[in-house]
């Protein structure tokens, strides 16, 4: 199979998708006060993801031998998220924001079958 970046893509997304967005939503569940008060611009308790806005394959290598190809490489992600508080027993969403995750992906393909998907944070 001939591949570039918008192929890698599409890949990823036809095939992926959720392990992307379960990544993703681990990487905002994961984010300390700090950042997501430098995130926000205000104090923010918790986030969630609303939605990925963007995906961008930045780099990819291919390792080819007689069982296949791996394809790894470096995955941008735009995200959408919301930032809130709880305040007086509720939940306020108090805004939000764009923001941009990085990760190293990597994936399987034998006979135009894609498997093996791995996927973990760049930092």
């Amino acid at each position: 199979m001939l591949y570039n970046r918008n192929i890698v893509l599409q890949i990823i997304r036809t095939h992926f998708s959720e392990q992307v967005e379960a990544k993703v939503m681990e990487c905002v569940t994961d984010l300390e006060a700090y950042e997501l008060e430098a995130l926000f611009e205000d104090i923010v308790e918790y986030a969630d993801l609303d939605l990925i806005d963007e995906m961008n394959v930045e780099d990819y290598t291919l390792d080819q031998d007689s069982q296949g190809c791996r394809v790894s490489g470096l995955l941008s992600v735009d995200a959408l998220i919301n930032g809130y508080i709880y305040f007086d027993k509720e939940n306020m969403l108090i805004g939000s924001t764009k923001t941009n995750f990085e990760f190293v992906f990597g994936f399987d393909e034998y006979q135009d079958t894609f498997t093996g998907f791995s996927i973990e944070s760049s930092l």
